[in-house]
């Protein structure tokens, strides 16, 4: 009897449940069955979570350069800013201005010419407000989790959250990728004009990166107006063709990066193609300094070394006279898009703010942010142009050879989908659409066009025949298909169901480009 007892003691040691009444014991399960789904839901939101935090932080990834722009101080471009207004005046009250003197590269002041329009420099990625302005950042869902790009078969192969973009240099957010876009633009330029010189039979060699710095003094005298800015860079230009370069594209970098702080110092940097005889250069301008980076090694990637010189290249804003601008027809042209923008169109947003009954199609200015309006009036944003045989009027592009695609991994060829926030387990293909553009000198575009402009209804009757198969055949003509290297994607057989104009406003919109500008 008294094991029994103490078997039965023990028992209810081990199960205090079985002791209590039947609708106690009912209850206790539950409570165990409760938190049995809240131990699960947060394993599910903590799996959430972890994928939106590497999809995020993937997305973000950027070139190390970009910290030290983010954080090291930087010294003010506006030499000699406040000397040069005042000497703006001579003693009769009369507006002085300077020109380049070549033959000595010294400065001479000359009466009676106006000064021109002043140019405010400065550092990538610095205007903190603009983010929050244009809406840049991640692209949320309904459920507000973030919209993610992945690899249908394995997110460890691709895993990137989707975002917004207003691809400008001066944004923290977008700077970026900003910088690895345009990098790859200008790849593109550089490697059509070697395959179209390649058909014609002409080695024109390697791209080359030189760094040409003038007197500090001058450059950083002739930096502070538009007018002497552009004569300058226009000047730098016209030495590297006389001293043996056919072409390139020039960037302007008005600081130097030291330990503790981007440094004032005033230079260019410049890929090209051709061979600079430096010796005769630096006899022609004295005082300045060239030398080819890396001079023993070949460039690995003209994008790569474009998207890092962008990285810390020098913004400028050309601050314009309020008489100067036509605000009236500024007005119409917001009321009218087209005005000013050949083939600008109201946008989405406007049809949307039409059927609430205000917006500019009703002639609504309440919305309007006036001192954003006024800004961007007062001032323009000039670029560097390409040079010589890169220049825009030497090459110019004819047609395009369309393909409808589907993004596929390049590790297990699986499909990319696009999801709609970590609640969605079925996500989208992710499809497109790329034009391949067909480039040729301008001196040769009439005869390129009218050859294929002949061809063009066989091409219509011979579905094995494409655009692209007959510009391999003309030898002053190149499709980016034969000289880009082509990824994994699926490529489609024919349009996609929705029509290309969806597509194509889609894309525009995500990467910063015009309507009539097609993604490549």
């Amino acid at each position: 009897m008294r094991g029994a007892t103490r078997r039965r003691a023990t028992a209810q040691a081990v199960d205090p449940a079985s002791a209590l009444p039947r609708e106690a014991r009912v209850n206790n399960d539950n409570m165990i069955d409760t938190d049995e789904y809240r131990i699960n839901s947060l394993s599910r939101a903590a799996a959430r979570a972890e994928l939106e935090g590497k999809a995020i932080q993937n997305a973000f990834q950027t070139h190390p350069v970009m910290k030290y722009v983010l954080t090291l101080p930087v010294e003010s471009p506006l030499y000699p800013a406040n000397r040069y207004l005042v000497e703006t005046l001579d003693d009769s009250g009369q507006e002085i201005t300077t020109i380049i003197d070549t033959s000595n590269t010294s400065i001479i002041p000359r009466k009676g010419t106006p000064i021109g329009n002043l140019i405010t420099w400065s550092m990538p990625a610095h205007d903190q407000e603009r983010p929050r302005r244009k809406g840049c950042g991640v692209i949320r869902s309904k459920d507000g989790s973030a919209v993610y790009t992945a690899c249908e078969n394995d997110h460890e192969h691709h895993l990137k959250a989707k975002i917004k973009h207003c691809w400008s240099r001066h944004c923290p957010v977008c700077c970026n990728d900003t910088c690895i876009r345009d990098g790859v633009e200008v790849e593109k330029r550089f490697l059509a004009y070697k395959a179209i010189m390649s058909k014609k039979g002409t080695d024109i060699g390697h791209v080359s990166h030189f760094v040409v710095s003038p007197p500090q003094d001058l450059i950083k005298h002739c930096m502070q107006t538009y007018e002497e800015f552009t004569d300058f860079a226009h000047y730098v230009e016209q030495q590297l063709t006389a001293f043996g370069s056919i072409g390139g594209y020039l960037v302007f970098h008005p600081w130097r990066q030291k330990k503790d702080r981007w440094q004032f110092a005033p230079h260019f940097h410049t890929l090209l193609y051709g061979f600079i005889d430096t010796k005769g250069f630096l006899r022609q301008n004295p005082g300045w300094i060239i030398k080819k980076v890396h001079a023993k090694e070949r460039i690995r990637s003209i994008h790569l070394t474009v998207g890092y010189l962008l990285t810390h290249a020098g913004l400028p804003i050309v601050e314009r006279d309020a008489s100067d601008v036509n605000w009236e027809l500024y007005i119409l042209n917001h009321f009218d898009p087209g005005i000013l923008s050949k083939g600008a169109k109201f946008t989405d947003d406007d049809y949307n703010d039409l059927g609430e009954g205000r917006g500019r199609m009703v002639g609504d200015l309440s919305d309007m942010d006036w001192v954003e309006f006024t800004k961007d009036r007062l001032s323009m944003v000039p670029r560097l142009r390409y040079w010589g045989v890169l220049s825009e009027n030497k090459m110019c592009r004819i047609d395009n050879v369309r393909q409808y695609k589907i993004r596929r991994c390049s590790e297990c060829l699986g499909l990319y989908r696009v999801y709609q926030g970590t609640s969605d387990s079925i996500g989208a293909y992710s499809r497109y659409i790329q034009d391949n553009p067909v480039m040729c000198l301008s001196d040769d575009a009439a005869r390129v066009k009218a050859f294929i402009a002949s061809y063009k209804s066989r091409l219509r009757s011979d579905p094995d025949t494409t655009l692209a198969d007959l510009v391999k055949l003309i030898p002053d003509a190149v499709c980016s298909l034969e000289y880009l290297p082509q990824n994994n994607d699926l490529i489609m057989p024919g349009p996609f169901t929705e029509p290309d104009t969806f597509f194509l406003k889609r894309q525009a919109r995500a990467l910063g480009l015009g309507d009539a500008q097609q993604s490549a």
